[in-house]
């Protein structure tokens, strides 16, 4: 058990720290598929596998190659009804079941708890919504609010927060996954840093080379984790 005293403030990474982001990855390929192949139930899965397939490789252009190749309306138009697809539909999520039990036992153990998190900002205000998170922080961060400069590893997000509670660095924890960013950015104000292990998260393989990106500590599971307020 890691025990870490003097805090006053938990901010939370959200994908892949506080859910399993695959699962929003997925929801939102069936979605598309639906969207496309709407009346063939067979084409719709056929759609679905060759996205996740391109997934699995590493594309970044997956819905463009959908339309060129399957779709007879390439259209800009019609790219931005995908992408608005993927990012805004409903589809199930739920909590890591750490996670959940993190947010209950920091509420109680801290005065505040926040989230911080990047991407573009519809669709990560769409995952707060469907997981049901906005009642269970005190301050949501939305780092695309302020734009990609000051996405992680930005400490921009992380000053602002310790502006608004009027507390010390070491008086602030951030609990995430990706060591590829962000870390970096509470280490450089002098924040404590936990990382926790998603062996199945996207960037489950970012390590880090530099001790800037570096946390302080790393679990396996948030349930080990012990806090003492300020």
């Amino acid at each position: 058990m890691l025990k870490i005293e003097n805090i006053a403030l938990v901010t939370f990474d959200l994908d892949d720290t506080l859910y399993p982001e695959r699962y929003y990855v997925l929801g939102g390929f069936k979605n598309v598929a639906s969207l496309l192949a709407p009346n063939d139930r067979s084409a719709a899965d056929a759609l679905y596998d060759t996205m996740l397939d391109m997934h699995r490789d590493g594309q970044r252009d997956i819905f463009q190659r959908i339309l060129a190749d399957f779709c007879s309306d390439p259209a800009a138009e019609r790219l931005d009804e995908l992408l608005n697809c993927y990012r805004l539909s409903n589809r199930p999520l739920n909590l890591f079941a750490d996670a959940n039990h993190a947010l209950d036992r920091f509420g109680l153990a801290v005065p505040h708890l926040a989230i911080l998190t990047d991407g573009y900002l519809l669709a990560q205000q769409k995952k707060v919504e469907l997981l049901n998170l906005q009642s269970r922080v005190e301050k949501i961060i939305y780092t695309d609010d302020y734009g990609r400069d000051y996405w992680k590893p930005s400490p921009h997000g992380f000053e602002l927060l310790m502006n608004e509670f009027q507390l010390s660095p070491t008086q602030c924890l951030y609990i995430a996954d990706n060591e590829a960013k962000d870390f970096a950015g509470p280490n450089r104000l002098g924040w404590r840093t936990v990382k926790i292990i998603r062996p199945d998260g996207v960037y489950a393989d970012a390590i880090a080379e530099e001790p800037l990106f570096k946390p302080e500590f790393t679990l396996t599971t948030l349930d080990d984790l012990e806090l003492v307020g300020s």
